[in-house]
């Protein structure tokens, strides 16, 4: 192996790379000692001594042809062979358990009614009361008009009232109609019908129908909007109301 002089490498070095200016990389003295450090501490060591740059200096002494610098004249890595053309063949894999999921019912096209949280006897009078009153008026050739939730808040409010004072005139003295207020429901024109003692929506409906007064509510053409309240008391009789409103 042809063996260099560690002083005379760095000064080629710091000539190539620009380390020192041409007239003082002439006056680097140059050993006649020649030889190769056997591993890369031992070449680092020596170059530090130069403040030579490791990564330049490999690439230098690669060209040196000292061939025990550690990188260079590694052997070459034996190709891969390729992979033989066509189908691979199939693996086969475990089975996986996965439970069935029950399936999920179809959403019906159109809800039915559903009664408010609370359902009772009233609510399912009124919306019977309120069938019956649309009957009458069909055949009278009037449009129905539409139960209202809200409307019957007010109506129940006078059913507990008629038990105590069966008159249009509310216990405290205040017309009937004062109690639209006290429920927020804004309206033009209104009517009240009431009635007690009937045991059945198609009872009490037939009495106001044989009454005048109450006949010409259900049959009033401008009212749109219906409430009904009910209420039994603890020794069983019922008391009806109706409020109209347009």
């Amino acid at each position: 192996m042809r063996k260099i002089s560690v002083c005379a490498i760095a000064a080629a070095l710091l000539i190539a790379t620009g380390g020192v200016s041409e007239a003082q990389a002439a006056v680097v003295p140059v050993k006649t000692n020649r030889f190769c450090c056997n591993t890369m501490e031992e070449w680092k060591d020596k170059l530090q001594q130069i403040n030579g740059n490791y990564d330049s200096i490999r690439e230098l002494l690669s060209k040196f042809g000292c061939n025990n610098l550690p990188g260079i004249g590694l052997p070459e890595l034996p190709e891969l062979p390729e992979a033989p053309e066509g189908n691979l063949p199939e693996v086969e894999l475990p089975d996986v358990n996965i439970p069935n999921l029950p399936e999920v019912p179809e959403t019906p096209e159109e809800s039915p009614e559903v009664a408010p949280e609370g359902q009772n006897q009233a609510y399912v009078y009124g919306l019977r009361i309120t069938e019956l009153v649309n009957e009458h008026r069909a055949a009278a050739g009037l449009a129905p008009v539409k139960y209202s939730a809200k409307l019957s808040e007010a109506a129940q409010v006078r059913a507990v009232e008629i038990e105590k004072s069966f008159s249009h005139t509310r216990p405290d003295g205040r017309y009937f109609s004062s109690v639209f207020a006290e429920h927020g429901i804004s309206y033009r024109y209104s009517g009240e019908n009431i009635a007690w003692g009937q045991k059945t929506p198609e009872e009490v409906v037939n009495a106001w129908m044989n009454s005048a007064g109450h006949r010409a509510n259900i049959l009033n053409e401008k009212f749109t909007e219906l409430g009904v309240g009910y209420r039994q008391n603890a020794k069983g009789v019922k008391y009806f109301t109706q409020l109209f409103i347009y």
